[in-house]
């Protein structure tokens, strides 16, 4: 029914002219995805690494070898 309303010469144009507006669509979906996946990690990349943890003073004194203590 397509081919005699869109008044084309054969089916596969009247399809891609009927279907253009959709495939578009689809291109700019797939390019806002991919745009927001590289934005995110880009933005990844960037934040600052967290400081390993120090060890507590009070346990490092009352183990005398992690304090670079000799033992008694």
């Amino acid at each position: 029914r397509s081919l005699p309303d869109a008044e084309g010469r054969n089916v596969v144009n009247v399809i891609l002219v009927d279907f253009r507006g959709f495939d578009t669509l689809g291109e700019i979906t797939v390019l806002a995805v991919a745009a927001i996946g590289a934005v995110a990690l880009a933005r990844a990349g960037r934040r600052p690494r967290q400081p390993a943890a120090t060890p507590d003073p009070e346990s490092a004194e009352s183990t005398p070898a992690l304090a670079g203590e000799a033992a008694p």
